[in-house]
């Protein structure tokens, strides 16, 4: 789900607009802004002039302002996180869009098309497209949206409720107390009951909290609202197993949901909130759910299992046991979207961001492994074993290899020589500063300048190593030691894609 299509181009203007005022490191003026987007010195007055707008909306305390020496300020009497300022403006980008009006009349009501276009105001052709907009959303889902069905969607309920749990924390950028419209009934947001019986009173993020409001909500709206219910599927129930917490109710006995019903939507509920929020388990839980598989009869442990042994033949990898069983996790949540849901698990690996420089590019190592990965998943060996299965949802496991790979991938170490010519224990001060700061995993300090990927000096060596070289003359100053650090730490992350 991508910003864009919820969004015009310019508020994403706007968006990235803010992101540079916030994030530079020097003060931004009228034509920094000019020639960073491109656009005319009338269009960026207009943008920022109404980002102005935006946020005297939106915060009491911060104000957009334009200085006297004629640059950009961002003034607020609190401390205000950057990214918490940019999410609250996406939010209500999205929250004001006809796109996302739309979806809410059509999650909240049982209103028809004509109704929620009189409602709105806009147009029946409007409301059709973008009707037709949100099923292009709903497809890799293996959904659809009819308005015409009891309860808007046409598929499996399982899918239904994934994807509307995508929509709703896609809009909610910032963490809520109710993340859902305010006359939602308390009981389906109340987390208590899981928070005791399936968490054993973990300590919860406030980004957990919503969440879990969130799949709760969705699952008893659904249930209790628009009376759909899951599907019984005992070939799904049995690869999820593992995940069942016996003791665990969604909810209490209700008139309108047989106890049958509601102990598959608890079970299923168990496997839907590992799956979804995935650092909510402990790696002992996650671990303990690994053994139980590796020790049961079951089709899809044995084809995680041969999986993840083909793909360290194939790279090269060696597993260490913690990270076998995380590596074990993931993939066989993976199978068991893939084999059981029919979604398309790339929906869940795309960059649905505005801010073009939020993130850095992904290094040309990562596609090239990205390719390779592919391949192995084409290879005789692995059709062969999977051979049930098409090779396009086999390829939608590469992602998760990719990580597994990286997790996995053992970086070379970063040598590093020094000299240092002032005295003659400035070295061994650099030299444990660095070690003090790196795992010894991940540098090693080398006599050979030869075999240096950096060298660090305080003299000009000119270009006889063909190496990095960082200029460092004086111990006693820690923004030295500062820069220092940071450079190793790039040149690092550099490597880990060389």
């Amino acid at each position: 789900m991508n910003l864009k299509f919820f969004v015009s181009n310019k508020e994403i203007m706007k968006i990235e607009i803010l992101n540079e005022i916030l994030t530079s490191n020097r003060r931004i003026f009228l034509k920094d802004l000019i020639r960073k987007f491109n656009v005319s010195k009338n269009s960026i007055l207009r943008y920022t002039a109404e980002l102005r707008d935006d946020l005297n909306i939106l915060f009491e305390d911060i104000k957009l302002l334009y200085s006297e020496d004629g640059n950009y300020i961002i003034t607020t009497k609190n401390s205000q996180d950057h990214a918490y300022l940019i999410n609250k403006v996406q939010e209500y980008y999205i929250e004001n869009s006809t796109l996302f009006q739309i979806l809410k009349k059509i999650l909240e009501t049982d209103w028809s098309i004509t109704k929620i276009s009189n409602s709105l105001n806009f147009s029946l052709s409007t409301v059709y497209a973008k009707i037709a907009q949100l099923n292009e959303f709903a497809e890799p889902y293996n959904i659809e949206l009819n308005l015409h069905q009891n309860g808007r969607f046409k598929g499996n309920e399982f899918n239904i409720r994934y994807f509307i749990y995508r929509l709703v924390l896609f809009q909610n950028k910032t963490n809520k107390d109710n993340p859902f419209n305010p006359l939602i009934s308390e009981s389906f947001i109340d987390i208590t009951n899981i928070s005791n019986v399936l968490l054993n009173d973990k300590n919860l993020t406030s980004s957990e909290e919503m969440r879990l409001k969130m799949i709760q909500g969705i699952s008893l709206h659904r249930l209790k609202r628009n009376h759909r219910f899951l599907e019984y599927d005992q070939a799904f129930l049995d690869d999820i197993i593992y995940f069942n917490v016996p003791e665990f109710c969604l909810f209490e006995s209700s008139p309108i949901v047989s106890d049958e019903q509601r102990e598959l939507e608890s079970f299923v509920f168990c496997f839907f909130l590992r799956s979804t929020i995935f650092e909510i388990e402990s790696n002992d839980k996650k671990a303990s759910i690994v053994k139980k598989y590796q020790q049961s009869d079951l089709k899809i442990a044995r084809e995680t299992e041969f999986l993840l042994e083909q793909f360290s033949k194939y790279f090269n990898i060696v597993y260490t046991d913690d990270i076998y069983k995380e590596s074990y996790y993931l993939l066989l949540i993976n199978f068991i979207y893939f084999k059981h849901t029919s979604i398309n698990l790339s929906v869940f690996f795309e960059n649905d961001t505005a801010i073009q420089n939020r993130q850095p590019s992904i290094p040309g190592s990562y596609t090239k492994k990205y390719a390779e990965i592919e391949l192995f998943l084409k290879t005789p060996m692995i059709k062969n074993y999977f051979s049930e299965y098409s090779e396009d949802s086999l390829q939608q496991l590469s992602h998760i290899l990719n990580y597994i790979y990286n997790v996995n991938k053992q970086p070379k170490k970063l040598k590093i020589f020094i000299q240092y010519s002032k005295n003659i224990h400035s070295v061994n001060k650099i030299s444990q500063t660095l070690m003090d700061t790196f795992n010894q995993e991940y540098i090693e300090i080398i006599k050979n300048p030869a075999e240096a990927d950096l060298i660090i000096s305080d003299t000009y060596e000119g270009k006889k190593f063909e190496t990095n070289h960082f200029y460092f003359d004086n111990t006693y100053d820690a923004d030295q030691y500062s820069q220092l650090l940071q450079y190793v730490a790039n040149i690092y992350f550099k490597s880990m894609f060389s």
